[in-house]
């Protein structure tokens, strides 16, 4: 956290905060298509890191460690995981990581056949 100390004449030193802390809120991510087992198509919308409203994103081997998007588990580097493509000009969203465990699991859920009613 921030923290700034000043030191006043003949008194000990005060720590000075922001007034108001600096508060980040989890994006708002969907996957809005699994194309294949190399891509995904994502909606992300986040105040502070952009929108993105159909970001394809690509699976690859993380290189660091980080957070799934999705489900907030931790990723650890050389875990497969999709990443938003780019171009010349990298996203707001560039070191995002979505696991490609949490999309395996989608993948099967969607898969499944409906059981009969009875």
């Amino acid at each position: 956290m921030w923290q700034h100390t000043v030191a006043m004449l003949d008194a000990e030193p005060v720590v000075c905060r922001p007034v108001i802390p600096y508060t980040r809120r989890a994006p708002i991510v969907r996957v809005l298509e699994i194309s294949s087992e190399l891509t995904i198509t994502v909606s992300w919308n986040d105040a502070t890191g952009g929108n993105y409203g159909a970001q394809i994103w690509r699976i690859r081997k993380a290189h660091h460690p980080g957070v799934c998007a999705l489900t907030n588990e931790t990723i650890d580097v050389g875990d497969f995981v999709y990443r938003p493509l780019f171009g010349d000009i990298p996203p707001l969203n560039a070191d995002a990581m979505i696991s490609a465990e949490a999309i395996r699991v989608m993948r099967e859920a969607e898969n499944r056949e409906p059981e009969p009613a009875l």
